[in-house]
């Protein structure tokens, strides 16, 4: 059985190489300076748990949540994202 965070629980998240560069291109064309120092792939952010999803046949669990970085844009949500280590996967704090 797989482990799942409440809904509304903090957790850690580790961004993609693919997440950290949109992040660091939205910062560069910002008009307002100072949201944040770039980023790097598998850098951990706190994740706002929103959903939880379990009893898949291959037994996979998984939540959705927001990215709590700092800057102004509150739309970085991930989707079907599993527990562990590796870029774009949650952990306890």
């Amino acid at each position: 059985m797989c482990m799942l965070p409440d809904i509304r629980q903090v957790v850690l998240y580790s961004l993609t190489e693919v997440q950290a560069e949109e992040i660091n291109r939205r910062r560069r064309q910002t008009s307002t300076p100072g949201y944040g120092p770039a980023v790097i792939a598998g850098e951990t952010v706190p994740m706002l748990v929103q959903a939880c999803a379990a009893g898949y046949d291959d037994g996979i669990c998984a939540v959705a949540g927001r990215l709590l970085i700092d800057d102004d844009d509150e739309n970085w949500w991930v989707t079907s994202v599993t527990e562990g280590v590796a870029p774009g996967a949650w952990r306890l704090m």
